[in-house]
């Protein structure tokens, strides 16, 4: 073996080594659960309702199988976790769960949290913020229900408004060894108070002006180093801001004939006492109920009114026809006319007027045409107009019409 194959071997020898050089360890991968997500705490009628999802990964991304979850809830002030309740839940990746717990007397502070238990590891608390129970609300009252052309509408008799009334802060006669997570929810329709403002000195008294002569201004020197706070000029507060009203209404709810009730059908309360639904679609069979809402945030609502349903028809007739034309023939008169506009239109209605009597309908027929046969005796001069019917049974108004006369 000659000097250059050694030194090629050699090469190649170090090149392997290196390639089998171990490089810095990676950390651990975190196998804790991530916490429930969108965990509400709301009050709906007589009950508490809580809602939440589970969720789907750890805090490094390794999907999750099934899970644990412990709701715990602390009625009133204290240390959480003295006298707390607690339940726990099994439960799959991603599922929307949630619990009713029994509505406190109005102005109990309720605390909630959750925790996630999987494969021996416990996820970040989960908290909401401090909930004050309110007097539940009155719903609306004579709910109606109706067909109208462009879908269904509910008219009905929105409920008063409770007088708002303040609420004991959670915070104001503190408990030692508690923490407050979160500042305490005001009770909803109360008018926050604002924050006490240091009291601003009064502004000086200005000196009126002299009719006299006036006297040249004389600068004033700055003032002297030891001289006393009092003189220097008060700085205004900065005054705090209005706090937001809680929106109230009414939220409308909506399910299939075969399903349950969702979301409200609008972001915001409605404000009015009628309202009109577009979406659904014909021979759809729907039902409602409705609640007052006092509060969005948090969600504060009435108990649910009775339901009501009813199926969306088609209650919008069809246009009338248009060039309606009648010749007389031997034996008959034949008619022809246009097809009307509209795409349901399944039949047409011929009526005849005779003597300058009511229009009296003479034949239906699925084409835009037709031969009266049938004359009345006596009459020498017929009046005739066309109304097209679509498939669900409504009939339009008459078209123009045309005379003539007998043969």
């Amino acid at each position: 073996m000659n000097v250059r194959t050694l030194a090629t071997v050699a090469a190649v020898a170090v090149a392997v080594v290196g390639c089998g050089k171990r490089g810095d360890p990676l950390p651990p991968l975190r196998r804790s659960p991530l916490p429930v997500a969108d965990l509400r705490l709301a009050q709906r009628g007589t009950e508490l309702v809580v809602t939440f999802t589970t969720p789907r990964t750890t805090v490094s991304g390794l999907k999750l199988g099934l899970m644990e979850v412990e709701l715990v809830h602390r009625l009133g002030a204290g240390p959480f976790d003295e006298q707390s309740v607690r339940k726990t839940l099994k439960a799959a990746p991603g599922e929307a769960l949630g619990e009713r717990l029994p509505l406190p007397p109005p102005g109990t502070l309720v605390r909630y949290k959750a925790i996630v238990r999987a494969d021996g590891q416990l996820s970040p608390e989960a908290a909401p913020p401090p909930f004050v129970t309110v007097a539940p609300p009155e719903p609306p009252k004579g709910v109606v229900a109706e067909v109208v052309a462009t879908g269904l509408r509910l008219r009905f008799t929105p409920a008063p408004l409770p007088t708002p009334t303040p609420s004991p802060s959670p915070t104001a006669s503190p408990t030692a060894g508690v923490t407050p997570t979160a500042p305490a929810a005001p009770a909803v329709g109360a008018t926050p108070t604002a924050m006490a403002s240091p009291t601003a000195s009064p502004a000086p008294t200005e000196t009126p002006a002299s009719t006299a002569s006036p006297t040249p201004a004389v600068p004033t020197a700055p003032p002297a180093a030891d001289a006393s706070p009092s003189a220097s000029p008060a700085v205004a507060p900065t005054p705090t801001p209005a706090p937001t009203p809680p929106t109230a209404g009414t939220h409308v709810y909506r399910r299939p004939a075969d399903g349950a009730y969702g979301a409200p059908l609008t972001t915001d309360p409605i404000a009015d006492a009628v309202y009109e639904d577009t979406v659904v679609a014909l021979e759809e069979r729907v039902c409602y109920e409705l609640r007052t809402v006092v509060s969005t945030s948090p969600l504060v609502e009435s108990a649910a009114t009775g339901e009501v349903c009813l199926v969306r028809r088609d209650i919008v007739p069809p246009s009338a026809p248009r060039g309606l034309t009648a010749l007389e023939r031997e034996g008959g008169i034949d008619l022809e006319w246009s097809t009307a506009p509209d795409a349901d239109v399944v039949a047409y209605r011929v009526y005849r007027t005779a003597s300058g009597g009511a229009p009296q309908r003479v034949a239906e027929v699925a084409e835009t045409r037709y031969r009266d046969q049938a004359l009345p005796d006596g009459a020498r001069v017929l009046v005739y107009q066309v109304a097209a019917v679509d498939k669900a049974g409504n009939e339009g108004p008459l078209g123009d019409g045309v005379s003539a006369r007998r043969p």
